[in-house]
């Protein structure tokens, strides 16, 4: 039987930061139809995406890192004052 995660379309266009090698990316794709979920993340001052092959359990802590980011972000919005016309 097959393992999916759910929620991975948000990853798409997320920014990825690979500190072993000192690089950032962006995600361009993500394929779970294998085995093993492939992210495809185009390096900065790459001509072509690299895939990335990950566990389940990395693509879904992934997917949970996105989300908190994205509602932390959504929150520090919310907070901010607004101009009154």
């Amino acid at each position: 039987m097959k393992h999916y995660v759910c929620g991975v379309s948000q990853l798409l266009g997320a920014i990825l930061k690979d500190s072993r090698c000192d690089r950032s990316g962006k995600v361009t794709g993500i394929d779970q139809c294998g085995d093993y979920p492939i992210i495809d993340v185009l390096w900065e001052d790459a001509e072509r995406p690299e895939q990335v092959v990950m566990t389940h359990d990395h693509l879904a802590a992934l997917v949970e890192a996105s989300r908190r980011r994205a509602d932390d972000d959504a929150f520090k919005e919310e907070q901010k004052p607004r101009r009154r016309a």
